[in-house]
């Protein structure tokens, strides 16, 4: 059982405490037991955040996930954690599983270079939210933007137009905090007005009785919130109305509940809140109920009491940000929530660099330093990501009229950031906003948890030997064998009765490409049998449309700042060494023939498998056409940049060449690339530019990345004996890639490093002293760099600070 601080029994002894009955006596086992079965009840929410959130069609989403409770790095509630990339009509652009028990939650989302210019929505859950509640699991937009379709102004367009001839029609909602028939007891809510783009809009209005009569006027702030305060009468019925273009818009307000238990927060100051619960008539005048204040994880205040009370809470125990006051009945059943926000200064942070200015290709050190309001250390699970300052400035133009997010741990940030902008009281209008998030009953969902929380088929490679006909057969000896950069990898299993069979995959390994044979388990003899895969599927569900239309005024004012920073433009590299665009003219668009979603960089050059099987006789031949490449010294060489050899990728994994060539009258690279059959190769792509760089010393001389066809579920061996197949297993994240300037050869090289996102660290902790240090190398262009550090705090509180540091552009 956790705590914020000390926990406090609040007996309600005096009478300025208490509006009505005298409290009961305190039960502290009660409490805890009340708390401990709300937490553990309670669906945690998640956080991910990622390097930036703007992007360019090829690049890569670098991302870190966490508890919204917990600093820790683990969701141990979980086996599994889902992150996919959706589009807006919800079709997948790339999906990852991950591993939790392993606290494995950080990774990339590849995005292929022919995806359109626009909105797509990061989205984080487990099986448990999937089967509870869709609407609560995380959700973030990004923007990408697609250089080479040249396709955002035809999005600009499009959200321009949808905008500006939309009928606007308002969306309003009504919170009732306290709405009592209660003779004398004053009832109070918010009134939230919106348009149908989830932009606030700013009314004034009236709250009239059934007899036309005002009985309040309001008007909405820049949230488009505004209190409502009224002495309800039953008999009544109340109407808000309000002017809307030409148009008198009339909201009728619900009516009290006649059993309802209600929490409301009727002052706050910077030391104290004032609650009251309030029991409807119908329900009992001696009524025990409890009240916990919890923020995360942690119980910070706990209080008793009978019948309606009122009460005063100190906050000097509360840590910052959004807190829960939750009301109980004696049956633990939850009767109300109120969400607070506590504005205090937790965490110290100190962003502090070698320099504030460097030269290019120079290493920059970063010290951080976290510490608590009495200088204490503060532990804490970092990310820092260091970008081109023009795209903080362009994120920061999205989020600037941004509305407030639902995620618990995004609204924090959110209220930081626009502190300036909005009142206390404008922040605790939006808290009375925030829907309860109550316990959910997952007793008839299981099916869906035990389903996608299973790792059975993320671990082992479980199917079934068939013949022509479809039948099992035993006793088949069924060989997987894998080879990578980090070795090699073989195990057997004989089928059963039933002909299946269980192989445990590597892990660590994205992927990784297996070879599978069956052969006879007597005669040892090489089969055509074929095997039927029994793979893990990803969970397919469509994204609330409660929680996209959140986002929706995010597009829109997205769309103006493309205007403003011409952002088609403002991205085309400016580095030593590129050229001068240029605008091509086409007839028709070529439609790629080859797994776009592998390509590592929209710069790089293309050898499509089909075009080597049809026009050359061996793959080392066909790429001798690729401008760059070349033969000398004996070998495959790029750009002639000197006998040594390019880096050789296969299916994303480094290839080693051996030591000993293989024999043969070339180098071990052509010798090697003409042993390939290039009926097994989808397409072959050739880094020769600055996009090498990004493999540091590896790729000094140039890359060449190969990657070959595979099979899916089914696996066929009437024409081969080995067949390759790529399991779903477990994400691993790859190492941010970032050349290595320390090696004067590769410092002094000619490829311009024209890179924009410099470093990315996504698993960076604090030491015992809250410190924490991190090296990167800056790239070519004269520019000014954000260094950006976020993350969360081991008690659940959200870090953020950027600060900037300057890249002269010249090479020392």
């Amino acid at each position: 059982m956790k705590h914020c601080s000390t926990l406090f029994l609040t007996l309600l002894l005096t009478s300025s405490h208490c509006l009505f009955g005298q409290p009961p006596s305190v039960n502290p086992d009660f409490v805890s037991t009340l708390f401990s079965d709300f937490i553990q009840n309670s669906e945690k929410s998640i956080l991910l955040q990622t390097d930036r959130n703007i992007y360019i069609a090829g690049e890569k989403i670098w991302f870190k996930a966490y508890t919204a409770n917990s600093g820790d790095k683990s969701l141990s509630n979980y086996r599994n954690l889902f992150v996919d990339l959706v589009n807006d009509k919800d079709s997948v652009i790339d999906q990852l599983v991950l591993n939790n028990t392993q606290q494995r939650t950080n990774g990339v989302l590849d995005l292929p270079d022919s995806i359109a210019s626009g909105f797509y929505w990061i989205r984080c859950y487990t099986a448990k939210q999937l089967a509870g509640d869709s609407a609560n699991i995380f959700i973030e937009p990004v923007f990408i933007l697609n250089k080479k379709l040249h396709d955002q102004s035809a999005y600009a367009t499009q959200y321009e137009r949808m905008y500006r001839n939309k009928n606007i029609k308002p969306d309003i909602h009504f919170f009732a905090e306290r709405l009592t028939a209660i003779p004398g007891v004053i009832s109070t809510g918010v009134i939230e007005i919106k348009d149908n783009y989830n932009n606030p809009l700013s009314v004034k209005g009236n709250l009239i009785n059934s007899k036309d009569s005002v009985i309040s006027v309001f008007t909405t702030n820049k949230l488009g919130l505004s209190r409502l305060t009224f002495i309800n009468d039953p008999s009544e019925k109340y109407n808000v109305v309000f002017h809307l273009s030409g148009t008198d818009i009339k909201y009728p307000l619900p009516a009290a509940g006649q059993h309802d238990a209600q929490l409301s927060v009727a002052r706050q100051t910077s030391k104290t809140i004032k609650a009251f619960v309030t029991l409807e008539e119908s329900l009992p005048a001696d009524m025990h109920t409890t009240i916990l204040a919890v923020k995360g994880d942690s119980l910070c205040y706990a209080a008793v009491g009978t019948g309606s009370y009122g009460i005063t809470i100190p906050l000097e125990n509360f840590p910052h940000g959004i807190a829960r006051l939750l009301l109980f009945d004696e049956n633990k059943q939850l009767l109300s929530e109120r969400k607070i926000y506590v504005p205090k200064e937790d965490v110290q942070i100190e962003i502090k660099p070698g320099k504030k200015k460097y030269d290019a290709r120079e290493n920059a050190a970063i010290h951080i330093k976290l510490t608590d309001p009495n200088s204490n250390p503060v532990a804490a699970s970092l990310n820092v990501a260091v970008q081109d300052e023009w795209i903080s400035q362009f994120a920061d133009s999205i989020e600037v009229d941004a509305p407030p997010p639902s995620n618990e741990l995004l609204l924090d940030k959110w209220v930081q950031l626009n502190n300036s902008k909005y009142s206390a009281d404008d922040i605790d209008l939006l808290m009375a906003t925030l829907t309860s998030n109550k316990q959910v009953n997952y007793t008839n969902t299981t099916t869906v948890i035990d389903k996608y929380d299973d790792n059975t088929k993320l671990l082992s490679l479980i199917g079934k030997v068939i013949d022509k006909k479809g039948n099992s057969i035993n006793d088949r000896v069924v060989t997987l064998l894998t080879r990578n950069v980090q070795g090699f990898f073989m195990d057997v299993d004989t089928t059963g009765k039933d002909g299946m069979f269980d192989l445990p995959i590597p892990q660590g390994n994205d992927s990784l490409r297996l070879s599978l044979q069956v052969t006879d388990k007597h005669k040892a003899q090489r089969l055509e049998d074929s095997i039927v895969v029994d793979s893990f599927d990803f969970p397919v569900f469509p994204t609330p449309l409660s929680v996209k239309q959140q986002y929706m005024a995010e597009n829109i004012n997205t769309v103006s700042s493309l205007r403003k920073y011409h952002i088609d433009t403002a991205i085309t590299f400016q580095g030593k060494g590129w050229l001068a665009p240029v605008t091509v003219t086409t007839v028709k668009k070529e439609e790629p023939n080859y797994d776009v979603s592998k390509r590592i960089s929209s710069m790089s050059q293309i050898l499509t498998g089909d075009k080597l099987s049809r026009s050359y006789g061996s793959v080392g031949l066909a790429l001798l056409t690729v401008p760059g490449v070349s033969y000398a010294y004996g070998d495959i060489t790029i750009f002639g940049l000197g006998i040594s050899k390019p880096l050789i990728l296969m299916d994303g994994a480094e290839f080693p060449l051996p030591n000993d060539a293989i024999p043969g009258p070339d180098g071990p690279v052509m010798t090697f690339l003409n042993s390939l059959s290039p009926s097994d190769i989808d397409f072959i792509e050739v880094l020769r530019g600055g996009e090498a760089a990004f493999y540091g010393v590896r790729g000094a001389d140039g890359v060449i990345s190969i990657n070959t066809k595979h099979g899916t579920g089914r696996i066929d061996y009437s024409k081969t004996n080995f067949r390759s197949f790529i399991p779903i297993t477990y994400h691993t994240a790859t190492k941010f890639p970032m050349p290595d300037y320390s090696n004067k050869e590769v410092k002094s090289s000619t490829i311009p490093d024209p890179r924009t996102t410099i470093y990315w660290n996504g698993d960076l902790s604090t030491n015992q002293n809250g410190e924490a240090d991190v090296n990167f190398f800056t790239a070519d262009n004269a520019t000014n760099y954000t260094v950006t550090v976020t993350g969360v705090t081991a008690k659940g509180d959200l870090i953020y600070k950027r600060i900037t540091i300057s890249n002269s552009g010249k090479i020392k």
